[in-house]
């Protein structure tokens, strides 16, 4: 196994997920700088387009538009 290019950091963040399924409250398990580990009882297939929006103060979401790279 390679070393990974950035090192993940652990978080447990609740986030809403958007896919071709529609709108999920998931959970993130860590991060990096190049990608998030959301775990889920349904994992969407490697290539999917998803939206990631995480809770911020006031309110406010920071959304952002990934694709899934491992399941």
């Amino acid at each position: 196994m390679s070393p990974r290019r950035t090192a993940r950091i652990p978080l447990s963040e609740t986030v809403e997920v958007r896919g071709f399924f529609g709108l999920e409250r998931q959970r993130v398990a860590n991060a990096s700088l190049t990608g998030v580990f959301i775990e889920t009882a349904s994992p969407l297939e490697v290539g999917d387009a998803v939206e990631i929006a995480f809770p911020r103060p006031g309110g406010r979401k920071l959304k952002v538009q990934g694709r899934v790279r491992w399941v």
